[in-house]
């Protein structure tokens, strides 16, 4: 288990095959606090967990996927790869791209899924 600001420096590559994003808004797993009405507010997670991957985490978790690991996102953590992502190499060169990707929510939830 890794805990959002420690996926900067978890050379995901190395240590999984898949990660998984829990049903978290993406301001959380981003920058730890919570968005309502244009305000931040703390999370009510653990003090452990209140602190976000930030732009750097995101970056490693598409160069993650770049490199064919596996992206499993619940509900509103999807909204981080959804639309145009960007994806420095090694050689600062920028790639633009949308990950394909899949809501199998319905069909999952009537074969008896449940997440609570």
């Amino acid at each position: 288990m890794l805990r959002p600001h420690e996926i900067p420096d978890a050379k995901l590559s190395k240590r999984f095959d898949i990660l998984v994003f829990p049903d978290s808004p993406p301001s959380v797993l981003m920058e730890g606090t919570m968005k309502r009405r244009g305000k931040n507010y703390a999370s009510n997670y653990a003090a452990a967990y209140r602190r976000g991957m930030g732009e750097d985490g995101l970056h490693a978790v598409l160069a993650f996927l770049n490199q064919g690991g596996i992206l499993v996102a619940w509900r509103r953590s999807c909204t981080l790869f959804q639309g145009e992502l960007t994806l420095k190499n090694s050689d600062d060169v920028s790639e633009t791209f949308e990950l394909p990707w899949e809501d199998v929510s319905e069909t999952t939830a009537s074969a008896g899924l449940y997440v609570p």
